[in-house]
């Protein structure tokens, strides 16, 4: 929960300063990146309007595997971690509400060796499908985690301006 609502007051200060920073507080986009997956739980739980799109870059987005292998188990009842699940776990939240989600740009590592990343993506697109939440998929089929900043390669500036036209086309 801490994260969450450090997520709200983070789009709280910008739309509060928008004009000092030189935005329009009704046009934003939000990016979640690796471990944060779960964070993007926020804006897929309760409309926000002003939140024109969502992009993914290689997130945890299924948090099934916390059922049974979290750390937390030793010190939290199963049934506190089992209620957590559904609420921070993105795949979870596509079948809740799909017509209230913003646009979702989704970018996959192929060769990402980040334990159960990959089965958490493919189980956030299966929840897509069987939803019908359309979504925009890229996948670097060589690209390491963080292959943004770490491939340096044709696919790696492909995908990234496919984030930043998808981007551009929401918010404007």
């Amino acid at each position: 929960r801490e994260g969450a609502d450090d997520v709200l007051a983070a789009l709280s200060h910008v739309r509060s300063n928008a004009a000092s920073l030189g935005i329009d507080p009704d046009r934003l986009c939000v990016a979640v990146f690796s471990a944060g997956g779960p964070l993007a739980s926020v804006v897929m739980s309760e409309r926000m309007p002003y939140v024109r799109c969502l992009v993914l870059f290689y997130p945890f987005l299924d948090l099934e595997h916390m059922r049974s292998q979290s750390p937390f188990r030793a010190a939290h009842p199963a049934a506190h971690v089992d209620a957590l699940v559904p609420l921070y776990s993105p795949a979870h939240l596509l079948g809740v509400a799909p017509d209230s989600l913003p646009p979702i740009f989704l970018a996959m590592a192929g060769q990402d060796q980040i334990p159960r990343l990959n089965e958490s993506i493919e189980r956030f697109i299966r929840a897509a499908v069987e939803h019908r939440v359309q979504i925009d998929f890229a996948l670097h089929r060589h690209g390491v985690h963080g292959f943004d900043q770490r491939n340096r390669d044709a696919r790696t500036a492909e995908i990234l301006e496919r984030v930043i036209a998808f981007v551009r086309r929401h918010v404007q």
